[in-house]
């Protein structure tokens, strides 16, 4: 799965509101891999790709077994 496709995770609107909710949200508690995986998906909503292909691992990190498919269906 690409970065620019968990973009539709994201209220298309406010991609920045996104990622200081998200960054929020791992300051919180660095060990919800979706924080992650979605303040990836609203950094390459906004084209800082560098900056997503750093957040995405951390989340995968967390946890190494994801497939899209448990991404897709929740907790």
């Amino acid at each position: 799965m690409g970065l620019k496709n968990l973009t539709a995770l994201l209220d298309p609107a406010a991609p920045e509101e996104a990622v200081t909710r998200y960054r929020r949200s791992i300051e919180m508690n660095r060990n919800t891999p979706s924080a992650y995986f979605r303040l990836a998906a609203a950094l390459a909503h906004l084209d800082r790709l560098d900056e997503a292909r750093s957040a995405f691992p951390a989340g995968l990190a967390l946890s190494p077994t994801l497939t899209r498919r448990r991404y897709r269906a929740g907790p």
